[in-house]
């Protein structure tokens, strides 16, 4: 998908998960942020779709319930760690999310810091593009576009 990082090989590997599908839970929902450095998180640098994140690879991706959002939807979320307006891929999730419903956990590429600078906030998710118009103070955020 044009601009998230994804290979069209990516994409439909993360597809092909027999929890991936079409179901997105609009509405508001709870995020955090997470990512390198691996070896101080209880993670591996692959997500549980297979798609490995070593090296810093910069990919709009975030970490979901599964049951709620499903694997290789497109997620537009605002506000976002990116001021991103273009999709994230839901193309993981953390054993604290299973059973916990609308919950987004954003992969930060930058590591260090980043992830905890995000903190805990309520965004907004929609399987509907993000209108400019809709985004505060969206000037040099266009599609696409990172500002912060």
């Amino acid at each position: 998908v044009q601009g998230t990082g994804f290979s069209q090989e990516e994409l439909a590997q993360v597809r092909s998960h027999p929890n991936a599908g079409s179901n997105v839970s609009a509405g508001t929902h709870e995020s955090t942020a997470y990512g390198p450095p691996w070896d101080s998180m209880q993670g591996t640098g692959v997500t549980s779709t297979g798609i490995s994140l070593q090296g810093g690879v910069k990919k709009y991706l975030v970490a979901v319930d599964p049951y709620t959002n499903n694997y290789g939807t497109l997620l537009y979320i605002w506000p976002n760690p990116y001021r991103w307006t273009g999709p994230f891929v839901a193309a993981d999730t953390g054993g604290a999310f299973l059973g916990q419903g609308k919950k987004v956990d954003f992969y930060m590429w930058e590591g260090g810091d980043a992830r905890y600078d995000w903190g805990r906030k309520d965004v907004q998710v929609s399987k509907n593009p993000i209108k400019e118009a809709n985004v505060p103070n969206s000037s040099g955020a266009g599609q696409g576009g990172r500002t912060g």
